[in-house]
C-alpha cells in the first residue's frame, strides 16, 4: 500500500489525461507526472537512506505534489512545512525530525539552507532529480509512516502528527463514502495551503484520477477563483470559515458564474450560522463540513451537503451543539464528558493503530534499521501530548475545553 501508486497507475491507465493545472494552463498529463515521480523517487533514494524524512517548504505550485509523491515513490517520509513559517520555525521542525534533505521553493530556500541539504525548484539540482528512468514505487505496507504531519503548537512547541499509508487511505474512502464520489472529470483546487489541510482534500482527487488546479496568484485571491471556476469546471476545494466568508463578500466572486462549482469543503473552525445560510443563498447546496485534527486528518465527523440544504434541520444541528454523524466506518466516534471541561472529550477510535506523536527521529547513527529504531523509541518513550493518547487502535482525539 504506496499512496505514490495512484499516480503510477494513472499514468499508465490515462496517460493522457491532464493531472495538474497551473491556473487555467495544463502543468502536467498523468504520464508526464508519472514519469516526474519514479525519476525524482530514484535520484531521491540515492541522496537519501530508507525511511529518511524528507522536508518540504513550499508555496502552492505543482512541484509540491511532484516532490510528496516522489518521496512516497521511493519510500520515504513527508514533512510539509507551512511555507508561512519563520526561518527559526523551520529549524525547529527539520531538527526535530533529523530530515536528511529539504525541498523548497526558491521564496523559502534561504529560510531553510542553514539548517539542513537544500534544493531549490528551478535550481539546477532540482532539474537533476528529473533526470534518469527511475523506479518503481517502493513497497509500503499500512502502517508504515507516510506523512509527519506537524500541528500549529498550540499546547506549546509543534508536534508531528504520525500518518501512515493507512491512515491517509481510510481518509481518502472517508471522503468517498460522506462528501461526494469523484470521478475523472472532477477537479480540486488548492486555494488553502497544500502543507496542511488542502493538501489531505487532495488525495481523494489523485487516487481516482482526477485533476488538481493550483493558482497562480500568491494568495488566496477570490477574484481568480471566480474566474477558474469557469474555466475548469466541476471545481471543489477546502477553505477555512474566514475564506468562505472573504468570498461571498468579495462582488466579483458574488457576481461570478458559479455553475463551475461543486463543493466547497470547510472546517478547520467555527462556521457562522449566518455566513452558512448567505453561502446557501448564493451558492445553493454546495457546503459541506468536516471535522478532523492533524492526528485523525478527515475521518472525525462530516456534515453533507444534503443536511446543510435541509433548512428544516439547522436549528436542530445548532441547537445540538453542532454534533455530526461519524464518517461511516472509517472511525468510531464518541463524546463523553471530562471533569473541568465544558464540552468534554472526543474520542475516535480508526480501524488502523495510530502511532502518535513523533518526538525523536527514526534511526539514529551506527545501527539499527529505521522502522526498529522508531519502534524502539515508541516503547520506551512514546511522544504522546496529555490530551492524545493511543491504546491499539484508540485515539483519544482532543479536549474541548472552552
Amino acid at each position: 500500500m504506496n499512496l505514490a501508486g495512484w499516480v503510477d497507475k494513472w499514468g499508465r491507465a490515462a496517460p493522457d489525461r491532464p493531472a495538474i493545472a497551473l491556473g487555467g494552463t495544463t502543468y502536467s498529463t498523468y504520464r508526464q507526472w508519472a514519469a516526474r515521480s519514479r525519476a525524482m523517487a530514484g535520484n531521491l533514494r540515492t541522496l537519501c537512506r530508507p525511511e529518511d524524512r524528507v522536508a518540504i517548504a513550499m508555496t502552492n505550485r505543482p512541484e509540491f505534489l511532484e516532490a510528496l509523491f516522489a518521496v512516497w515513490h521511493a519510500g520515504l517520509v513527508a514533512v510539509p512545512m507551512n511555507a508561512k513559517l519563520h526561518g527559526e520555525e523551520f529549524g525547529y521542525i527539520i531538527g526535530d525530525t533529523q530530515a536528511a534533505l529539504v525541498l523548497a521553493s526558491p521564496d523559502r530556500a534561504d529560510d531553510v539552507a542553514r539548517h539542513g541539504r537544500t534544493i531549490a525548484t528551478g535550481s539546477t539540482d532540482w532539474g537533476k532529480l528529473y533526470q534518469g528512468d527511475g523506479i518503481d514505487p517502493t513497497p509500503r505496507r499500512s502502517n508504515d509512516l507516510a506523512w509527519l504531519f506537524y500541528t500549529s503548537g498550540t499546547t506549546g512547541r509543534p508536534k508531528g502528527a504520525m500518518l501512515t499509508h493507512g491512515i491517509m487511505m481510510a481518509q481518502t474512502l472517508a471522503y468517498f463514502a460522506e462528501i461526494e464520489p469523484v470521478r475523472p472529470h472532477d477537479r480540486v483546487l488548492h486555494a488553502a495551503p497544500m502543507s496542511h489541510g488542502s493538501g489531505c482534500y487532495g488525495l481523494p482527487f489523485v487516487a481516482m484520477g482526477a485533476g488538481t488546479v493550483i493558482p497562480e496568484g500568491a494568495g488566496f485571491e477570490p477574484e481568480e477563483i471566480a474566474s477558474l471556476l469557469s474555466i475548469h469546471g466541476n471545481l471543489s476545494f477546502f477553505a477555512a470559515p474566514t475564506m468562505v466568508s472573504r468570498l461571498l463578500n468579495n462582488a466579483g466572486f458574488a457576481a461570478a458564474d458559479h455553475r463551475g462549482l461543486r463543493t466547497i469543503i470547510y472546517g478547520g473552525a467555527p462556521m457562522h450560522l449566518e455566513t452558512l445560510l448567505r453561502g446557501l443563498d448564493l451558492l445553493g447546496p454546495k457546503l459541506a463540513q468536516i471535522y478532523g485534527q492533524g492526528e485523525v486528518p478527515m475521518t472525525i465527523t462530516a456534515l453533507s451537503k444534503d443536511i446543510h440544504a435541509d433548512r428544516a434541520r439547522h436549528d436542530r444541528v445548532e441547537g445540538d451543539g453542532g454534533r455530526s454523524r461519524h464518517v461511516g466506518e472509517a472511525v468510531e466516534f464518541r463524546a463523553e464528558p471530562d471533569e473541568g471541561c465544558e464540552s468534554g472529550r472526543v474520542r475516535v477510535r480508526l480501524p488502523r493503530r495510530q502511532l502518535r506523536h513523533a518526538r525523536h527521529p527514526q534511526r539514529r547513527k551506527g545501527g539499527r534499521s529505521g522502522q526498529e529504531e522508531a519502534r524502539r523509541r515508541r516503547n520506551e518513550a512514546p511522544a504522546v501530548r496529555p490530551a492524545q493518547a493511543a491504546t491499539g487502535s484508540a485515539v483519544q482525539a482532543s479536549r474541548r475545553c472552552r
